[in-house]
């Protein structure tokens, strides 16, 4: 296969991608344009943020598209780095062999009254 050649599966995901893309950017425009007319309408002044609204509503679909285009490997990373952690952890535990149960948290003592 050549590496112009693409599958009907490669050009789906792309397209899912550049999606996702364009409703970000149409996103993040949109919402940039409400808070300019939101402090131009006296938003800043007032102290009422109405574009906050429309910007969550929308940011969890957004969101929603993101995990599922994205899903599986948001946070995959951090993931794997962190069992690496804990299984490391745990072979260091077993080497050593048992040890004493942590002691409780006691308050420092104040210092005395002059």
């Amino acid at each position: 296969m050549a590496e112009t050649e693409e599958t009907p599966d490669l050009r789906r995901v792309r397209l899912e991608v550049r999606r996702f893309k364009n409703h970000l950017m149409t996103y993040l425009s949109v919402v940039g344009l409400l808070f300019v007319i939101n402090v131009l309408s006296g938003g800043f002044w007032g102290g009422h943020w109405w574009f906050l609204w429309p910007a969550a509503i929308w940011g969890v679909f957004v969101a929603l598209q993101a995990v599922n285009l994205f899903g599986d490997n948001i946070g995959r990373d951090w993931e794997d780095r962190m069992v690496d952690r804990v299984l490391a952890r745990r072979q260091q535990t077993e080497r050593k062999g048992p040890t004493e149960p942590p002691k409780p948290y006691s308050p420092p003592e104040p210092p005395p009254a002059s």
